[in-house]
């Protein structure tokens, strides 16, 4: 699964009260903290890339102009 715009879809995400994160490692695409969790992708050694269940959903948001509240549950303290 890819999306076309890997930028447009991180900015959707933000606006929608998402947090992206910045890629903590050379096979990470994207890591971002939603209302359904923390969701990242990454890329085999081929490029191939894996996608949770969670955040496909959210791509089909994404794809069909829905715009879903996305800002995840404040964290409690001692939580990372």
């Amino acid at each position: 699964m890819t999306v076309r715009d890997l930028a447009h879809f991180e900015s959707w995400l933000s606006d929608l009260g998402a947090e992206v994160s910045d890629i903590t490692g050379e096979r990470v695409i994207l890591r971002a903290r939603t209302s359904t969790g923390t969701h990242v992708v990454y890329a085999d050694r081929n490029g191939k890339q894996r996608w949770p269940q969670e955040l496909l959903a959210i791509v089909s948001d994404y794809n069909a102009g829905r715009t879903p509240s996305l800002e995840p549950m404040k964290r409690t303290r001692g939580e990372k």
